[in-house]
């Protein structure tokens, strides 16, 4: 009876250490160069945009994306969607042309994270929790909401999250500064050069490909 129950929390801490790998896709903001407005596009927000999402393993890139008009302020009447894309979709949310600047950070979690990640994305694409505003939640507080709800990361004070998370480069730079014990590993693609793209100040992390 005692070898069955040791080797059944055996098997138990086995299946919760499991490893998963969550991956958290950061789309650089930028605004075109003088000499090709003619040929590229503004994106919302210019160089303090972008965009960020999140994916598990293999799985959809699940981001926060406002689905009619745009409000300031936070209402009750939400204006907004979780929705799941491939690489090529979210890479080309703001234009259809390659060569975007990107960084995927990545790192490996537990089995329970998954279980966790999956039920609340799950969730948020079935209907999203918040509205979408300028002063409010958008693409980077949410993706910080939904790694803090899965247990990936330590969440903070809740009510000042999407203030903490205002746009990319500040969720970017948070996750740059996690100890080493979360093992960060970078996919980075530097953008094309008609575009004057975002610059990080924390970049003291190992790359594992760059293009």
């Amino acid at each position: 009876m005692k070898a069955w129950i040791v080797t059944l929390l055996f098997f138990s801490v086995h299946i919760a250490q499991a490893n998963h790998i969550i991956k958290v896709h950061f789309l650089y903001g930028s605004k075109p160069k003088e000499k090709y407005k003619q040929i590229e596009n503004k994106w919302f927000g210019g160089k303090l945009g972008g965009h960020v999402g999140v994916s598990l393993n293999s799985g959809p890139i699940i981001n926060f994306i406002p689905i009619s008009n745009f409000h300031v302020f936070s209402k009750s009447e939400i204006n907004s969607a979780f929705v799941a894309m491939d690489s090529i979709e979210f890479y080309q949310i703001f234009d259809e042309k390659p060569n975007n600047k990107i960084m995927i950070i990545q790192f490996k979690i537990n089995s329970i994270q998954a279980e966790n990640f999956e039920k609340i994305t799950q969730q948020y694409l079935k209907k999203s929790p918040y509205d979408y505003s300028f002063f409010g939640m958008r693409c980077a507080a949410a993706t910080y909401d939904i790694l803090c709800s899965s247990g990936i990361v330590d969440r903070e004070d809740q009510s000042k999250k999407w203030f903490k998370n205002f746009y990319p480069r500040i969720l970017r730079s948070r996750l740059l500064r996690q100890k080493n014990d979360l093992k960060i590993e970078i996919i980075h693609q530097k953008g094309r050069q008609e575009r004057n793209w975002e610059q990080d100040r924390i970049t003291k992390r190992k790359i594992i490909k760059s293009n």
